[in-house]
């Protein structure tokens, strides 16, 4: 496998308002993700990936107390499919965290005690 990396220069602003979580909305999604180009554009089709274990450990430490046993509800909107899945999640390795949530997909979240709110992952 070939990994090309690159550096955004400041001045670009790449559309994340479609940013998600890869199948986040099924009761078990995919564990991995792993994207193949086999005909690239020499202009646009960008792809971002985004570090979430680093996410949540940037996270002021009211953020994780916060979220620390919410839930998320995951919803695709023109499928009807539905999931919930702990906004926090426990990478394999050593003590890892990380948060898992999908601005495309996520319909609100449940916190301990009982209150939910809508999404709010910007």
């Amino acid at each position: 496998m070939q990994v090309i990396t690159t550096d955004i220069h400041p001045s670009a602003h790449p559309d994340i308002a479609q940013w998600h979580t890869d199948r986040s909305f099924r009761p078990r999604p995919d564990r991995y993700t792993l994207l193949q180009g086999h005909v690239l554009p020499t202009r646009g089709g960008d792809t971002l990936f985004a570090d979430m274990v680093g996410a949540h450990k940037t996270l002021p430490p009211r953020w994780k107390d916060a979220l620390e046993g919410a839930v998320g509800t995951h919803t695709h909107a023109l499928r009807g499919d539905t999931a919930r899945h702990p906004v926090v999640s426990r990478v394999p390795g050593p003590t890892r965290t990380a948060l898992y949530l999908s601005r495309l997909y996520l319909t609100g979240i449940h916190y301990p005690g009982g209150s939910v709110t809508g999404p709010s992952v910007d």
